[in-house]
């Protein structure tokens, strides 16, 4: 049987669609620009400038290792407006991240129209403070790699269905333009798993991934063997001694026992989840080998683990919505108790927001606060 074709975007949808945008762009930029000196601020700033004005920055800079161009090429863009470069840095890259927000609620939408998945994706992921922790490529990272997987579980819903595959590739090759590693892990945990229920039409997937990559990392037609050099002594440079990563016996072990549990459940009460059991397998497997390869490689920092922190936190929401909907105790407290998941998910954000802003402003100083904050807003016009 023919998969399913893709429900039209009727105006109701767009108009949601769009007020996302406006929401998730409007918390992103406020976020950005009260969030201090964030981590490797002046790198990728300084970079985009350098794009705008026509060039791109030295391969043997500190920039072009992930290359991180997926981003910076379309933020160069808003740096031609006529307002101030670092307002029009932080709007561009605002942009980038709703958008593909914006692209994760559609795709949580697609999966389950009847549930408020899409709402909870938003809420976890556009107001989200810890952004700015991550650098701005690996920001970037984080939300490409939810949609990377959401996109998967669509196409093994319908059925390998063209295309949708064509967009997992799109997807996976702006990912890898945007951070080569987690491009690469995503990439390769996938195609077995891919060819498993797609057979030869991975190539589709493998084809655009390839195509979007070339065209989003300009360094491979600069100089390749230099990019691939640089990016291997990066990588060597950024590792950290085994004593120094003491959080790394946590990482390993936690998503281990989450998502064991996670699977285990799915097949002693199959009626509380919609997921596929193989995806499950995937999604347990792929966090395994992730773990683990964090774990022995002794690479750099926690920052690295977040893309798929934050698949997992998406997923959570999915299963928790799943299980709020059939637990007599939760029907009885409220006609929707999906609402009450919802709620959870909104104080987690806040907390997470608080505990951000208490870190970087320790000694608050309310006024000194709302004066650069105008200031900030004037420096647009």
């Amino acid at each position: 049987m023919p998969s399913a074709p893709l429900p039209a975007v009727s105006r109701k949808i767009a108009l949601f669609g769009l007020g996302i945008f406006c929401a998730v762009f409007a918390a992103q930029l406020c976020i950005w620009l009260t969030a201090g000196s964030y981590t490797d601020k002046p790198l990728w700033y300084e970079g985009a400038v350098t794009i705008a004005q026509g060039t791109f920055p030295a391969i043997e800079g500190e920039g072009p290792m992930h290359p991180g161009t997926a981003m910076l090429l379309p933020i160069a863009l808003f740096l031609k407006l006529p307002i101030d470069p670092y307002i029009a840095y932080h709007i561009g890259l605002s942009i980038y991240l709703a958008l593909v927000v914006t692209l994760i609620a559609w795709a949580c939408y697609i999966l389950r129209p009847k549930s408020l998945w899409w709402l909870c994706a938003v809420v976890l992921l556009g107001p989200n403070t810890i952004y700015p922790k991550a650098t701005v490529p690996s920001a970037g990272a984080i939300v490409l790699s939810v949609l990377f997987v959401l996109l998967l579980l669509i196409a093994r819903e319908r059925k390998a269905d063209r295309s949708i595959l064509a967009l997992l590739g799109a997807c996976a090759g702006i990912l890898f333009a945007t951070r080569i590693d987690v491009g690469a892990f995503f990439l390769v945990v996938t195609l077995p798993y891919l060819w498993y229920f797609a057979s030869r039409r991975t190539f589709i997937t493998i084809g655009f991934a390839v195509l979007f990559f070339l065209a989003l990392d300009p360094y491979l037609y600069i100089d390749a063997v230099q990019h691939v050099q640089w990016i291997h002594y990066r990588i060597n440079d950024n590792r950290v001694t085994h004593i120094a990563f003491d959080f790394s016996f946590w990482a390993f072990l936690l998503p281990s026992f989450s998502f064991l549990s996670a699977f285990v459940y799915a097949f002693a009460r199959p009626r509380l989840t919609s997921l596929p059991r193989d995806f499950l397998l995937w999604l347990m497997l792929s966090t395994e080998v992730f773990a683990v390869l964090m774990l022995f490689a002794q690479y750099h920092p926690a920052r690295y683990f977040l893309p798929l922190f934050s698949v997992l936190e998406v997923f959570l929401a999915i299963f928790a919505l799943e299980y709020a909907a059939q637990e007599p105790s939760l029907k009885s407290i409220a006609k929707r108790p999906e609402y009450i998941i919802l709620a959870f998910f909104i104080l987690a954000r806040l907390i997470r927001a608080v505990a951000n802003y208490g870190a970087e402003y320790a000694q608050l100083n309310i006024p000194e606060l709302l004066i650069s904050g105008v200031m900030s807003i004037l420096h647009i016009f």
